[in-house]
């Protein structure tokens, strides 16, 4: 596959959903580290990401939404305390673990032990560009597993030279780091992975 590289402001979202509705990775820049997306809904499409990634089906991806409205939709079923986190987080640097509605509101391999880890990143543009998609699509890292996440548009096609249908460029991102990973119960929550949000701020924007 001829990969297309091209920078967030000259995207052209038809082009865009297409290459995602017919089961093509692509990568894309977000307040983080760049990710690794592919429409949920389309199995052979996460049947290649995993294949891409070398990763293990027991190690599954984060979903990534692009407005917390359709979170809160999606995700009517918890209660109050959970839903604190998705008004006070998102858009931001966090990944949110939820226990889903049940055990087929999504697809496999995104749920487990009935868990399901979704994040809404605080990046305008790339949010406005894809509010119209229908689904969500995955975030995860760009690298083979065990390798480093990719941190510029050239790191990925080092990787991935034919894998992917489209590179959203955004530049360099090797003085961002990972989402902080926070697991969300009916009330309490466990920081799984202290990263671009400290626990500090959690408990302060908590109170």
């Amino acid at each position: 596959m001829n990969t297309k590289i091209t920078k967030l402001s000259e995207v052209e979202h038809t082009e865009l959903f297409q290459a995602l509705q017919a089961g093509n990775i692509i990568a894309y820049p977000t307040d983080t580290i760049y990710g690794l997306g592919a429409d949920i809904y389309n199995k052979g499409a996460i049947g290649k990401l995993f294949e891409t990634k070398d990763r293990d089906y027991s190690k599954p991806v984060s979903l990534l939404y692009f407005e917390k409205t359709k979170v809160l939709e999606d995700f009517d079923h918890l209660g109050d305390y959970e839903k604190i986190f998705i008004t006070e987080f998102f858009p931001g640097p966090v990944t949110l673990i939820f226990r889903a509605k049940n055990d087929d509101q999504f697809p496999f391999p995104f749920i487990n032990n009935g868990c399901v880890g979704i994040r809404v990143i605080d990046h305008a543009e790339l949010n406005e560009l894809m509010k119209d998609y229908p689904n969500p699509i995955t975030t995860t890292s760009i690298n083979p597993a065990g390798k480093k996440p990719a941190e510029s548009a050239e790191e990925i096609m080092d990787y991935f030279p034919t894998q992917l249908a489209m590179i959203i460029d955004a530049g360099s991102t090797s003085n961002k780091v990972a989402s902080t990973v926070i697991k969300v119960e009916e009330d309490t929550y466990t920081i799984l992975r202290e990263s671009a949000v400290s626990q500090t701020e959690i408990e302060n924007r908590l109170k």
